[in-house]
């Protein structure tokens, strides 16, 4: 990612890491510019995860649950901690649940597809408005930059190309991403 190197990204935040996505989003920050701080948030911390925490020095784990308005709230406190006056350069929402019994939306037990519904786009909008503070700070920090990241930016995993894929059992990672990109677009 050039534009760590030419802008010199201070801080990127990802949620969900503990395998998969995020914890692959971890080390690629945290091997990108050792002087880019990066917070990797999960509800637990991974033995790998725990790995990559102890052998970078510019990774630290928060402990974040996105269903927790408190846990939320803490991590934020904590992220404020590490990023300082600087704020938050890049904010990934990765953290998201596909339910276990992928059987379809229409024929899915409606308590999984609200707890769907709650993790992808509650947990998400919710990390998105505390943590903005923190984004507008590192804008506001960076005013002459070109609108980048360095400026402060929320990116969010959705479902696929778009948020737009379907395959026969993936709407709910559809529906969840869709209603998140549009939350995104109204900030």
């Amino acid at each position: 990612m050039k534009v760590m190197k030419l802008y010199g990204i201070g801080s990127v935040v990802v949620t969900g890491t503990n395998r998969g996505i995020g914890l692959e989003l971890v080390k690629y920050f945290s091997a990108q510019d050792k002087d880019t701080k990066v917070i990797a948030c999960s509800r637990r911390l991974s033995p790998e995860l725990e790995s990559v925490v102890k052998s970078n020095d510019n990774v630290s784990h928060v402990e974040l649950e996105v269903t927790s308005i408190d846990s939320v709230q803490k991590a934020f406190h904590s992220v404020s901690n590490i990023v300082g006056d600087h704020g938050v350069n890049l904010l990934i929402n990765n953290a998201a649940v596909k339910p276990s019994n992928d059987v379809g939306t229409f024929i899915c037990p409606e308590k999984d597809l609200d707890n769907s519904f709650h993790i992808n786009v509650t947990g998400t909008h919710t990390v998105t408005r505390i943590f903005y503070p923190l984004i507008k700070m590192a804008a506001a920090a960076n005013p002459n930059l070109p609108v980048c990241c360095a400026r402060g930016a929320i990116f969010n995993i959705s479902s696929g190309k778009d948020g737009r894929c379907s395959k026969p059992k993936s709407t709910f990672m559809l529906c969840t991403g869709c209603h998140i990109e549009c939350f995104i677009d109204s900030i």
